[in-house]
């Protein structure tokens, strides 16, 4: 299997040549600001099947063909990047404003993505619209679904029983999502965190990826966090049960999460603060 530029390879990029960025390349201009917040997540990555990545093509020459009117570079499909479900869990979610939202209850999304290549780098692109539980958020312009949500979310943090147990439940008019991941601490592959300290100490975040939605498919948008991760790589483990059920109105979307071919291939537990800006 090739190496995938996913989650497991970027986080170890960002690890390793975080201290080599211009600390005052990652300070935030405000007219920029797109979203931000802290999030809980979970990140689920999956290699795709041939339906699964038929579907993805079709969703690709979609976007590459608002891209190509706009005369800008085209997405490059590769048949073997994997998926990835992300459920979050967003403490003091932010706007374009950078402002607090008037409602100051946590955010819940699930979001449906996968990667693709742009220009000499690489994107995570949102294959449809999160999945998202507050509507502010969405009226200020940042693309999501509404959805009603039911999550519990379970950490034991020492003893025999170290580990976690996160169920989700979200429903929308399109869509119906059902996530579940138990697992002991014993199962975690590794654990890292970025940025790297000159970073951490000038600027606090580090720009990690580039993200494209669907729905704005001229558009991307930087992606920076500061970041505390847990992996699971082998997801074979009788201790570790993870199961997902995605139902979707969008065919593609459907067919793209619903082949028997698919193939689960990591899990993330990942601590964030982010920040989104517009390029």
């Amino acid at each position: 299997m090739k190496l995938r530029m996913t989650w497991p390879t970027l986080v170890v990029a960002a690890l390793l040549f975080a201290s080599a960025h211009s600390a005052s390349a990652q300070c935030a201009d405000p007219t920029t600001h797109f979203r931000g917040g802290l999030w809980k997540q979970w990140i689920l990555q999956i290699v795709p099947g041939p339906e699964a990545a038929a579907a993805v093509q079709r969703v690709f020459a979609e976007i590459n063909q608002a891209r190509a009117a706009a005369a800008l570079p085209l997405l490059v499909f590769d048949p073997e990047e994997v998926l990835a479900v992300g459920i979050i869990e967003e403490s003091n979610p932010r706007g374009p404003d950078g402002a607090n939202l008037v409602d100051r209850r946590p955010n819940q999304e699930i979001f449906l993505a996968t990667f693709a290549g742009l220009g000499a780098g690489s994107v995570v692109v949102f294959l449809t619209d999160p999945l998202r539980s507050r509507a502010e958020l969405t009226a200020k312009g940042v693309p999501g679904a509404p959805a009603v949500f039911e999550r519990s979310i379970k950490i034991a943090l020492g003893g025999s029983e170290a580990g976690v147990n996160t169920k989700w439940h979200a429903t929308s008019n399109v869509a119906q999502v059902n996530f579940h991941a138990q697992y002991p601490d014993t199962a975690i592959t590794a654990r890292s965190r970025i940025p790297g300290a000159s970073t951490y100490l000038s600027c606090n975040v580090f720009k990690s990826l580039d993200v494209l939605y669907r729905s704005l498919p001229t558009k991307a948008f930087g992606f920076y966090e500061r970041s505390q991760v847990s992996v699971l790589l082998d997801l074979t483990l009788p201790e570790v049960e993870i199961t997902l059920h995605v139902r979707h109105q969008d065919r593609d979307i459907d067919a793209i999460f619903n082949d028997p071919a698919n193939e689960p291939y990591a899990l993330f537990e990942i601590d964030r603060l982010v920040r989104l800006e517009r390029q």
